[in-house]
């Protein structure tokens, strides 16, 4: 998590992001303003090594 919260910290079309840490697969919940905005989220966490997509 602390890998990614400066990166997503720095997006400002985002409201409002948590990982369920009761996860196996430490989900990420990512509400944003616009869809544009999903694809940025989805291009930084890959620029940053991980996999994201939307479910």
């Amino acid at each position: 998590m602390t890998k990614v919260t400066p990166h997503l910290n720095q997006l400002e079309a985002i409201k409002d992001w948590e990982v369920d840490l009761k996860s196996l697969n430490r989900v990420l919940t990512v509400r944003t303003a616009t869809n544009e905005a999903q694809e940025q989220v989805i291009d930084k966490l890959k620029a940053i090594g991980f996999f994201a997509r939307e479910i």
